[in-house]
């Protein structure tokens, strides 16, 4: 690695964001960049039966917004914010998740919230849950039932089977599965379908019936390409959802997280735990420079994983949005400096300078508290 002068890469806790975000300090921001909930929700009332639609080309101003490929996103050389968090636990880090190719979990088995996700976009998925039959595809009486099956989801009628042979049918089988996939349809087990029914009546009712009210009046599957005027990094996001002041009155980001939480308070931990206000205000930053309009809001609505497969549907701070903007301007500036210098330490960067990188252990003070009594009788 090159060693440059006048660059300290050994702490780099110190370093901030430019000129812009100096302090970070609950009294510096201006609250009026940011919709009171108050607001929020008096414009809820006023959402349109039939909603405005805004087109792309009205929202590139500074940069590009594009209902693109999830694959086009992923390959655009911009900076995201699952990338900036690395930076914020070591250059080395950043480095790795940019240029590492890691195996990636199989997709074999159903990923309940794979499928809320875009049913809570698209709730017309919801419809499309259907259960197959417990049917044997190694035998020829299990896939004829099958493919009888696949026709009825499919409304048609078929051939008489009795002419195919078991590697006919198997291909058939497969042939008709896809084809009913690619009309929408997602094929469960009982018991997902079950999980599925009861987190789809719990969308219906939350907060009176708000949800598929919000749901359809929004603008998914975006992204958004800029540039970072202070460093001059290229940058990117691809919120959930974008809601819009054609429709809600003010510009917003929806997000749609899962979680194995049990209750509100363990799921607003853990999104202090994973960094969740960097994202949210590099979200508001990215689409108020890229479209020119101001996006002073962020819903987050969560489902558990877990029974009673809940939603909370929660309104962001407006102190914790001003934060997690400073944090994302800090994750640009420490990278700037770092592909300037070309240096990428790992966690030796977080030692005294000097030290060689080698990191001050002190254990946490409950360490040292009192053992508790065993009930051991010693006499």
């Amino acid at each position: 690695m090159s060693e440059v002068e006048n660059f300290d890469v050994y702490d780099l806790s110190d370093a901030v964001a430019g000129d812009a975000l100096v302090e970070l300090s609950p009294l510096q921001f201006d609250t009026g960049e940011y919709t009171s909930l108050d607001q929020f929700v008096f414009n809820l009332a006023l959402l349109p039966d039939k909603p405005k639609r805004v087109h792309n080309y009205q929202l590139s101003l500074n940069g590009r917004v594009a209902q693109d490929k999830m694959s086009n996103y992923l390959s655009h050389e911009g900076e995201s914010s699952s990338a900036l968090k690395e930076i914020l636990k070591t250059p080395r880090h950043y480095l790795i998740h940019k240029n590492e190719e890691l195996p990636k979990r199989s997709a074999d088995h159903f990923e309940l919230g794979t499928f809320v996700h875009s049913a809570f976009l698209e709730p017309a998925k919801f419809d499309k849950v259907i259960v197959e039959p417990k049917a044997n595809k190694a035998t020829i009486e299990g896939c004829k039932e099958l493919v009888i099956f696949y026709w009825r989801t499919l409304n048609m009628y078929g051939e008489d089977l009795s002419q195919l042979n078991h590697g006919a049918l198997k291909y058939l089988v497969v042939e008709l599965r896809s084809k009913a996939e690619e009309l929408g349809c997602t094929f469960v087990k009982e018991d997902d379908a079950q999980i599925i029914n009861c987190i789809r009546a719990t969308y219906k009712m939350y907060g009176g019936g708000i949800l598929p009210k919000i749901f359809k009046a929004i603008k998914s599957e975006v992204s958004m390409y800029g540039k970072d005027p202070s460093t001059g990094l290229k940058v990117k996001i691809r919120p959930d959802a974008l809601m819009l002041e054609e429709n809600f009155g003010v510009n917003g980001i929806i997000s749609l997280k899962t979680t194995s939480a049990t209750t509100e308070d363990a799921f607003v931990r853990d999104a202090a735990k994973y960094k969740y206000e960097l994202s949210e205000g590099m979200y508001l930053d990215v689409a108020s420079s890229v479209t020119g309009r101001r996006f002073s809001a962020t819903l987050m609505v969560v489902l558990q994983t877990v029974v009673p497969y809940g939603i909370m549907v929660f309104y962001w701070d407006a102190e914790d949005l001003y934060v997690g903007k400073y944090k994302y301007h800090q994750a640009l500036d420490i990278l700037k400096q770092c592909k300037d210098t070309n240096q990428w330490l790992g966690f030796d960067c977080k030692a005294e300078a000097g030290n060689y990188g080698i990191l001050e252990m002190k254990l946490p003070a409950y360490t040292k508290l009192e053992l508790p009594s065993q009930g051991i009788n010693t006499d």
